[in-house]
């Protein structure tokens, strides 16, 4: 038995014919198991059901909390309640399974010696199996029937696994955590595609929603199913014994499509709606920072504390300005919400760089830009009273307070900055907690 308390974490959204071989083989690795299903509609609950006595929490949420929330909400959960209780942490997707760098050991004995190491974090190598006509139909498990795959070479690194008292905030487990990441990638085994019937069912049905604006790039680039049959011999085969092969012999970018070039603002745009906690942990560390500053009153002080309180809920999304030498650009997440391909070049708000209209925290403001002095200049209603923060997400310039109706911030380093403003129940002097939480849905835990 392995001495490192280990966690496993998965997030299920009908994936149900493979979860099982998911939950085995992290129950097989001395993990025990938390699993959060996203309002499931195919046989996850049954296999949840089947499983329940061998895990250590199944929680219900239903499909009205956004997709875009779940990573951070339930990378909450695990902070409030498990690291604590663990070591480590391997969170893989439903449709995943772990490994280490290599065969001669099993993923719980590399997990020990990862543990052993100085490092929090691990790395993994996308290798990517997918259904040909050379499964054997006949065979139940996915994993044991879907044996072709090639490595992928797409899309961001994909961090899994790591030390339980670095957990944070993850966005879709790419990020890594504090630290130093482990010497060595380890591997995972990815199943997106197990059979024609299931291929139809994700393309057509379940990730057909999960969009930002106008875009799903993945799934939408693989409407044609015909185009997505891949031929035994155009990948390698997996004997389960033998070393996985390195050589990326299949071009998965012929699958999955290539995202479209978009302009900087767009960039900038779907960056921010699809981040909200990460930025909302930035800010406040941002407000923590002004809290201290001996130049802000008692006054300024409470209202900066009430304002950190509402961030650890459903924070509303801040603005956002790329500054560099020769352009300054102002994103918003109704521009992300907005955009249309076939409209760029038609739509004069894709490229605001000097002047974008939001509303943040119930308030309608303006975002103006003075190029050649690389100020950012934020206006409100005359009659509105808020704090606002002025934030370098590299970390080069100390934030920076001011207030509508009408607040002047300096973009002197290159890089990104937010613009967030102080919640309505905050400036009115109110408890945050009632306005913070009261959109966020209660989980159901079985």
């Amino acid at each position: 038995m392995s001495k490192v308390r280990s966690l496993g974490v998965l997030m299920c959204y009908n994936d149900g014919d493979i979860l099982g071989d998911a939950i085995e083989h992290l129950l097989e690795n001395n993990h025990d198991v938390v699993i959060w299903n996203h309002g499931s509609t195919d046989e996850t609950p049954d296999v949840l059901a089947r499983y329940r006595n061998h895990l250590r929490e199944v929680t219900d949420i239903g499909r009205d909390v956004d997709f875009y929330d779940m990573y951070p909400l339930l990378s909450k959960h695990l902070q409030q309640r498990y690291v604590a209780q663990y070591d480590w942490i391997s969170w893989p997707d439903q449709d995943e399974l772990l490994e280490g760098p290599d065969r001669s050991k099993t993923y719980a004995a590399f997990i020990e010696e990862a543990h052993q190491s100085p490092c929090n974090w691990i790395r993994f190598n996308d290798f990517v199996f997918w259904f040909t006509r050379g499964d054997q139909a006949a065979v139940e498990s996915p994993v044991a029937r879907v044996r072709r795959y090639s490595l992928a070479r797409i899309g961001p690194g994909k961090i899994r696994s790591w030390r339980a008292s670095a957990t944070n905030v993850r966005w879709f487990n790419h990020n890594p955590t504090k630290g130093d990441g482990f010497p060595r990638n380890f591997n995972l085994r990815h199943y997106p595609m197990r059979s024609a019937s299931q291929m139809q069912r994700r393309v057509r049905v379940d990730r057909a929603g999960l969009r930002r604006g106008h875009l799903n790039c993945h799934y939408e680039n693989m409407d044609r199913l015909a185009s997505l049959e891949v031929l035994p011999e155009q990948l390698h085969y997996d004997d389960g014994l033998s070393e996985l092969s390195h050589e990326p012999i299949f071009d998965w970018e012929a699958i999955y499509g290539r995202p479209p070039s978009l302009p900087p603002s767009v960039v900038l745009a779907f960056d921010l709606t699809s981040s909200r906690w990460q930025l909302a942990g930035s800010l406040t560390t941002a407000l923590k920072q002004c809290w201290v500053a001996r130049s802000n009153g008692p006054d300024t002080k409470r209202r900066l504390q009430a304002w950190m309180r509402t961030l650890e809920s459903r924070p509303a999304l801040p603005a956002m300005v790329a500054a560099t030498s020769d352009r300054t650009v102002v994103a918003t997440a109704e521009l992300a919400e907005r955009w249309d391909t076939a409209a760029a070049d038609a739509d004069d708000a894709v490229e605001p760089g000097s002047s974008a209209a939001t509303t943040i925290a119930g308030v309608a403001i303006r975002i103006r830009v003075d190029p050649s002095r690389r100020r950012v200049i934020v206006e409100g209603p005359p009659d509105v009273s808020r704090l606002l923060a002025f934030v370098h997400l590299g970390g080069g310039l100390p934030p920076t307070l001011g207030s509508l109706p009408q607040a002047h911030f300096e973009a002197t380093v290159d890089g990104r900055y937010l613009i967030a403003v102080e919640p309505a129940s905050v400036a009115r002097g109110a408890h945050p907690a009632a306005d913070a939480t009261a959109d966020r849905p209660a989980p159901e835990t079985r």
